[in-house]
């Protein structure tokens, strides 16, 4: 009997919607921030409104709102703290990454196409990086597109990788079954004459 392995498959279906969502509808992921925050602002509008109405509550709805507002306005922030810091520090380390490579390439001792390689792809980093670094907003959509890129092929990939493991290719390829089909019997008259 052959078991199949659905837990194989949740993670590289994950990747794919995740990846779909980051490269063909950022905004979703920023919605759902603002809608996230919007109704901890409302509901501790909400909670001021009606301890401020009576005059039994006011001390503890006060501050205790006043902080829900706080943390719901910051929860509403998210998406655009991301969208400008990631940008700027992806853009900081790829310039760093440039950078060094173009300084090893100038210090070392090989020559040729080699150096020229290095350097070349060193400028191209750091030129990218410098790119992220000065236009995080704008840059912001085309770094999601390509991790959504890469989620979603790593996904496929991982599908294809699950799919080939669990209908039965691994035998045609010279790797041990994981399934152990074995037929014995046992005698047990023999087996107790010899212990007497």
């Amino acid at each position: 009997m052959k078991i199949f392995n659905v837990t194989g498959y949740v993670k590289p279906v994950l990747m794919i919607i995740a990846g779909i969502i980051l490269a063909f509808i950022p905004g979703f992921i920023s919605g759902i921030f603002y809608i996230i925050g919007g109704v901890i602002i409302l509901l501790n509008i909400i909670t001021l409104l009606s301890g401020v109405l009576s005059a039994v509550g006011a001390p503890v709805a006060v501050p205790k709102s006043a902080i829900g507002i706080i943390i719901g306005l910051l929860i509403t922030a998210i998406p655009n703290l991301v969208s400008f810091s990631l940008p700027v520090v992806v853009g900081i380390l790829l310039c760093i990454s440039g950078i060094s490579r173009i300084v090893r390439a100038l210090r070392s001792n090989v020559s040729g196409s080699k150096k020229t390689f290095n350097i070349i792809v060193g400028a191209v980093v750091a030129v990218s990086g410098l790119l992220l670094f000065l236009n995080p907003f704008s840059s912001t959509g085309i770094f999601l597109k390509i991790v959504g890129i890469i989620l979603i092929v790593a996904g496929i990939v991982s599908l294809a990788n699950n799919a080939d493991s669990n209908n039965g290719s691994h035998k045609s390829s010279g790797r041990a079954s994981d399934v152990v089909d074995v037929d014995y019997s046992v005698k047990d008259d023999d087996m107790f004459r010899r212990l007497k």
